[in-house]
């Protein structure tokens, strides 16, 4: 059985919900709280980053939150890294017959 790890998630993106009152933004902010935190996600957070696009200033806020991982995640998650492991052994196993038959 495959172990859950912890997921970090972003559950909202805010660059536009939080123009208003402050009162609102609050509000706003409580709300996915307790609707993050009935869905499991703990340790809540807020990024805030600033970046220029075409010449405007522009501020992304997302609402990050962490989980973790169900059962079927988990073993979809190491199903794919078994699968990834295979396919880099056999990439590694043509490289290697590739190269012993150029150089011997």
């Amino acid at each position: 059985m495959a172990t859950p790890q912890i997921k970090r998630d972003i559950i909202a993106n805010l660059r536009h919900d939080l123009d208003g009152s402050l009162d609102d933004a609050i509000a706003l902010l409580q709300r996915y709280k307790v609707e993050a935190e009935a869905k499991g996600y703990a340790a809540l957070e807020i990024d805030i980053d600033v970046y220029d696009e075409y010449g405007s200033p522009v501020v992304d806020v997302e609402l990050f939150g962490n989980r973790m991982e169900t059962d079927q995640e988990a073993e979809s998650r190491e199903r794919l890294a078994a699968h990834a492991a295979k396919q880099a052994e056999h990439y590694a196993r043509l490289q290697y017959e590739q190269l012993k038959a150029k150089f011997g």
